[in-house]
C-alpha cells in the first residue's frame, strides 16, 4: 500500500507539473491507511487547478483499477470489461483520463476475467472536496492561514491533506487532518527567505468505502485534489 513517503514524493511530482504549462498530472495518492486484505483497489480522481495569475481553471477527472487474485502476494488478477460512469476504461486499467463527471456519481461495473467475477457499484454520496475558506492568494509564513475541516465543508471526506511548496525546491510542508477537528491553524515558522516567491497550496481530500462483492473485499476511492498557486512570503 502506498504511504505517506509516496504521497510526499507524489506532491512534490504534483508541484513541478502544476509549474510547467498546466500539463496533465496522473500521479495519484491514496489515503492513509493500510489494508492489505483486499482483492481490488478502484479510484476516482479528480485534479483542479487554479491559476492565481491569469491562466485559468483547470478540471482533470482520472480512474485508476488494479485487480489481485490473492489479497496477501498481490498477485496480479485480469477482470474483463471496466465501465466508470458509463465510459470504458482501458484493460489493465491502470490509468484512464477521462471526463467523467464525479461530482454527479460514481458507479463502477466491472466485467468477469480470469481470477474476477463480474460486479456492480455505485457510490453514494458526495464527492470529497474542500470548501471551508476562501482559498488565498498570498500567504505569510508567520501569520499562516485558518482552514475549517468539517463534514460539511469536505463532504464528508475521511481525510484531508494540506501541502504548502515553494518552486524553490524546499521541502514540502504537510498537514494531514482525520475526520473532523473543525477550525485549525496552520503556520509555516520555518519557512526562510531564500524560500520565498512563488508557490502551491495543495489541498486533497479522500473518501474510502470498502464492500465485500462475490466473497471479495475491495476498495473504492474517491479523490479531489484542489491545486492553487499563491505567493508566499
Amino acid at each position: 500500500m502506498r504511504n505517506i513517503y509516496l504521497f510526499i514524493l507524489l506532491t512534490v511530482c504534483t508541484i513541478f507539473v502544476f509549474s510547467n504549462c498546466k500539463k496533465k498530472n496522473t500521479n495519484t495518492v491514496t489515503p492513509i491507511v493500510d489494508t492489505p486484505f483486499i482483492y481490488g483497489e478502484l479510484t476516482a480522481f479528480r485534479q483542479e487547478e487554479q491559476d492565481t495569475f491569469g491562466a485559468g481553471y483547470n478540471i482533470f477527472e482520472y480512474a485508476f483499477a488494479d485487480f489481485w487474485s490473492d489479497s496477501i502476494t498481490k498477485t496480479v488478477a485480469s477482470p474483463g470489461l471496466i465501465t466508470l460512469n458509463g465510459d470504458t476504461l482501458a484493460t489493465p486499467a491502470t490509468e484512464n483520463f477521462h471526463a467523467y463527471n464525479f461530482a454527479d456519481s460514481v458507479n463502477w461495473n466491472v466485467g468477469s476475467g480470469m481470477f474476477v467475477s463480474a460486479f456492480s457499484c455505485n457510490l453514494a454520496g458526495n464527492f470529497p472536496g474542500y470548501t471551508g475558506s476562501t482559498l488565498p492568494d498570498t500567504i505569510d509564513a508567520t501569520v499562516g492561514i485558518t482552514v475549517n475541516i468539517t463534514e460539511s465543508t469536505t463532504n464528508s471526506a475521511d481525510s484531508i491533506a494540506f501541502v504548502f511548496q515553494t518552486y524553490h525546491g524546499s521541502t514540502p510542508y504537510v498537514f494531514i487532518y482525520r475526520a473532523n477537528p473543525g477550525a485549525v491553524y496552520i503556520t509555516l515558522p520555518n519557512l526562510s527567505p531564500s524560500n520565498y516567491g512563488v508557490g502551491a497550496l495543495i489541498i486533497t481530500a479522500f473518501k474510502t468505502d470498502y464492500n465485500v462483492i462475490n466473497g471479495r473485499e475491495y476498495q473504492f476511492i474517491r479523490e479531489r485534489r484542489i491545486l492553487k498557486q499563491v505567493y508566499m512570503r
